[in-house]
């Protein structure tokens, strides 16, 4: 039976079962005036047509006579793949999420035998792989027994983008709102019952993994359709498929805004930078197993791993079997003995001035999110960090443990106690090994640790250092963020590069600290671009020292990008300027003294920090996939809000 006379059927025999339900069966009559109507047939219909429609018209009630014509959603009505209709079938049980509440649906499928794709409306399935299948159909389906009504998503997005409102905030005021925060889940024996009965109380309840889940799925729609990206990842797996969307959808973000000019003041020449701690998320413990490399000019960032730590535990999945808590037993003796020695409840006199008044110092500046150098010892301690067991050297027996030597994959060897090594690593024989990636291009360098069988090692390469140049001159301005360390594991936020009407083109993640070096390779990368070479100031907040650094000679020359960078105009911001305090940076790096920054709003980035701060919460828990594409996505919205574009 076609798509058309399938949904007309359900129509009319709906309303007929409803109008003659008090005679347990279809009246004649109604059998033949609901044949005719569907079928458009002027004669009478046979005995033989009329027992077919009959026995259809059963199955077809006993499964809609209870479920409104709306909440049946129906697949799409050709293959997407050689134009056929498809065969509607498999009707299943679905919980559908709106604005007026949970219900329970109708969701048939649709197959096709020629291409052996079964249909599902918003994904279709072939050789067991789903695929996203774009439509503008008023529900959305995320899996095979959850779906979305599309406004009740379109309302979310604009509340997400506008009102800076959390999936949690949400889904709470869903659950209240219609009465399903405190429902109790209930067991029901009977199998069959449990079906629906089951659905309605235990699945009424809006769970805020299902509807991030739900929605990120929804933006990855709209993304594709948007940059007309062409997805060959299945969506079963979707840390897969935003690994693959995020390249191009990252591409396609640099190109469309790359050639943006407007008449503001300093749209055409000035770049503003500015590094955002707030927006980060939590990150493996490991250290000192990843390289972040740079494709224009040579040097490299040594950081940890950059992986989501696994549920209850402080590494990733990656990491869970062949690392270990850094420790070492020696050493931690000797401080105790030391602590125990200097233990005294004295003032430090020197930490106060002349009124009797605490001294500022430079912590005074930190955010919650900064630590001080001199307590990163302590906080590591604290905290723990983890680092990859190659082999035991050695055992030692002590009186109340074992003591075994380590030799760590950063080439230390330390003495740990028995009960600070896991078991299935004291006869631990790993080796390294070495993966070169590129993500976001951005190239990378991987540590993995696995068995060695062949009794072989893999050293990792170490590329040349190159040692700074002294600067007799060194400034005064506490404004280095190299000292900066993030506590935990997370990462140091987010490195925005703006223009000064507000339009965002580029966008990278900062590891361990806001350092000078990260900044300068990846302003370097963007000014190597063609889009940019009329670019004759920067704009930030540590413009001292990145001048500084810009121009030593062990870098400055290394490119022509170098060169010109060394020769640029940096100017610190109207708002921190304040802040420095060093008489070079002050007569330097003064925005008043320049001329291409006359009624430049230098202020861009913090302005938009305002705004991108709020999203904090729902980021820090973020796996590196689901945090990229959300930051780009409302970077995106961002500026595109501020060209006034339909949205």
């Amino acid at each position: 039976m076609s798509y058309k006379k399938i949904k007309d059927n359900r129509v009319t025999m709906l309303n007929f079962f409803q109008c003659h339900e008090k005679y347990g069966k279809l009246h004649p009559v109604a059998a033949e005036y609901c044949y005719k109507k569907v079928f458009n047939l002027e004669d009478a219909p046979n005995e033989i047509q009329k027992s077919q429609f009959m026995a259809e018209y059963i199955n077809l009630s006993s499964e809609v006579q209870k479920i409104p014509l709306e909440d049946m959603i129906l697949p799409n009505e050709f293959c997407n793949s050689c134009g056929k209709k498809l065969v509607i079938c498999d009707p299943k049980e679905i919980v559908i999420y709106g604005r007026d509440g949970t219900v329970i649906g109708k969701r048939y499928s649709g197959r096709c035998r020629t291409c052996a794709i079964t249909d599902f409306l918003t994904f279709y399935s072939k050789a067991g792989k789903r695929h996203l299948n774009h439509n503008n159909s008023v529900i959305f389906i995320s899996t095979e027994d959850t779906a979305f009504r599309r406004e009740f998503l379109e309302t979310f997005e604009w509340e997400l983008l506008l009102g800076c409102m959390s999936f949690r905030q949400k889904c709470a005021i869903y659950n209240c709102t219609h009465g399903y925060m405190f429902k109790i889940s209930t067991t029901i024996p009977n199998k069959r019952a449990r079906v629906t009965e089951n659905i309605n109380k235990d699945r009424s309840y809006l769970d805020r993994r299902r509807f991030e889940d739900g929605f990120l799925l929804y933006l990855v729609e709209k993304v594709i359709v948007e940059f007309q990206i062409e997805i060959s990842e299945t969506i079963t797996n979707r840390n897969a498929l935003l690994d693959y969307l995020n390249e191009r959808f990252y591409d396609g973000f640099l190109k469309k805004w790359a050639n943006h000019s407007c008449e503001l003041p300093g749209c055409k020449d000035v770049l503003v930078l500015d590094g955002n701690m707030k927006t980060c998320r939590t990150v493996c413990s490991v250290n000192k197993v990843q390289r972040v490399l740079f494709k224009t000019i040579g040097g490299h960032v040594l950081t940890g791993c950059m992986n989501t730590p696994k549920l209850g535990l402080r590494v990733c999945q990656d990491h869970e079997d062949t690392t270990a808590r850094f420790s070492d037993h020696y050493q931690k003796q000797k401080q105790n003995n030391a602590a125990i020695a200097d233990d005294k409840d004295e003032v430090d006199e020197e930490s106060l001035n002349e009124d009797n008044e605490t001294a500022t110092t430079d912590e005074d500046g930190l955010n919650d999110n900064d630590s001080d150098p001199a307590q990163i010892t302590t906080k590591k301690e604290k905290n723990g960090i983890y680092q990859g067991v190659i082999r035991i050297c050695n055992t030692k027996e002590t009186r109340t443990s074992t003591l075994y030597e380590v030799l760590w994959h950063t080439g230390q060897k330390t003495w740990v106690r028995d009960e600070k090594l896991p078991q299935h690593l004291r006869n631990a024989n790993n080796k390294i090994v070495v993966q070169d990636v590129t993500s976001l291009g951005q190239p990378r360098q991987i540590l993995g640790f696995t068995r060695n069988d062949n009794g072989d090692s893999v050293d990792l390469p170490v590329p040349e250092k190159k040692e700074e140049t002294p600067d007799p001159s060194s400034l005064k301005c506490g404004t280095d963020k190299s000292k900066h360390i993030a506590k935990n594991k997370k990462t140091a936020g987010v490195l925005v590069m703006a223009k000064p009407c507000g339009i965002v083109v580029n966008i990278k993640e900062l590891f361990n600290c806001e350092s000078i070096s990260q900044v300068y390779g990846h302003l370097h990368d963007l000014l190597s671009q063609d889009e940019y070479q009329s670019i004759n100031c920067i704009v930030y907040d540590d413009a001292c020292h990145l001048l500084k650094y810009s121009k030593n000679p062990v870098r400055k020359d290394d490119t022509n990008t170098s060169k010109r960078i060394a020769t640029l105009e940096m100017k610190i911001d109207r708002f921190h300027y304040r802040n420095h305090v060093d008489p070079w940076c002050r007569r330097v790096c003064n925005p008043k003294t320049s001329d291409h920054l006359a009624g430049v709003n230098t202020e861009t980035c913090e302005q938009l920090f305002s705004w991108f701060s709020k999203y904090a919460p729902m980021t820090k828990h973020m796996n590196r996939q689901r945090f990229i594409f959300l930051t780009l996505y409302l970077l995106h919205f961002h500026n595109k809000k501020k060209l006034s574009m339909k949205y």
